[in-house]
Formats: structure tokens, C-alpha cells, sequence
């Protein structure tokens, strides 16, 4: 019973919040779009349904209900989480993004240096690339980067 607990959640959350993005103001020139503000949030909310209906399907009787070290790494994970929030304004977006990876590597039990390091900086790189030169989306680097930008001009 329990094992099929956080699957109904999750599709729970997920059929809420796919509502509240129905909510999303949108301009009347973005509305005619085929990109737009909620397109995003559409995209979470249709995998995160998914996902957690295959799992609320596909889910057996699990004999232990907590594996060991499964509550410490999900404390972990909830402090990386905070600590990635808290980042983003002081290193900005990118190097918190890797940072952040990184530690969800580790903590989940990677402990090969080329993906504990290589993965989130690829990721960050990629997320550069896309985000910044080909969408040309601003990001502030943040207050730490701020200086060094200002005195390299």
C-alpha cells in the first residue's frame, strides 16, 4: 500500500499543477503562439504525469520500506536543493546548476570523477549554449561575477 502511496501523489500534484499552468496570464499577442509562458510548465506537467502513472502502475510490494541511507540521501538532497536556491543569486544560474548536479551525483553514490565533474559541467555548458547564445535569453551572472564582467569591459 505504501509503495503506491508517493506514485498517487505525485499524479495528484502533477493534475494540479498542469491546472494551475492552465491559469497562466497570457498576453494577447503570446496567446496565438505556439510557444508560450505556460508552454514550459505543460512540458513538467504532461512527464511528471506520465512518469508517475507508469510508476503508480508498475509498482510491487517492496518487502523494506525504507532502504537504508534512503532518508539521509533524501535529507541530502533537500539541503542541496536549499543550498542551489540560495546559490543561483550570488554564482548565478550556470555554475550553481553544476554545483548542484555534481552533489546530486555524489550523494546518489557516483563516485567516478568524469561524471561526478564532466556530466555537470557538460550540462551547464549545454544549458549556456542553448539558453544564452541560441534563444539569446539574458541571465544575470551573478553578484559574484558582476565585478569581473564590469572591470574585463
Amino acid at each position: 500500500m505504501t509503495a503506491r502511496l508517493v506514485p498517487a501523489l505525485l499524479v495528484v500534484f502533477a493534475a494540479v499543477y498542469l491546472w494551475q499552468t492552465s491559469l497562466i496570464p497570457l498576453d494577447p499577442w503570446s496567446a496565438e503562439e505556439a510557444i508560450s509562458a505556460r508552454t514550459l510548465p505543460y512540458a513538467y506537467g504532461v512527464v511528471l504525469l506520465v512518469l508517475a502513472g507508469i510508476r503508480l502502475v508498475a509498482t510491487t510490494r517492496v518487502e523494506h520500506e525504507f532502504l537504508p541511507g534512503s532518508l539521509r540521501r533524501l535529507l541530502l538532497i533537500c539541503l542541496l536543493v536549499i543550498v542551489y536556491g540560495l546559490a543561483i543569486p550570488r554564482i548565478g544560474i550556470w555554475p550553481a546548476t553544476a554545483l548542484f548536479t555534481g552533489g546530486c551525483l555524489w550523494v546518489e553514490g557516483e563516485r567516478r570523477a568524469a561524471v561526478v565533474v564532466g556530466l555537470p559541467i557538460g550540462l551547464a555548458v549545454a544549458g549556456y549554449l542553448l539558453i544564452e547564445l541560441l534563444l539569446n535569453v539574458y541571465l544575470p551572472p551573478g553578484i559574484w561575477f558582476e565585478g569581473l564582467l564590469e572591470t574585463a569591459r
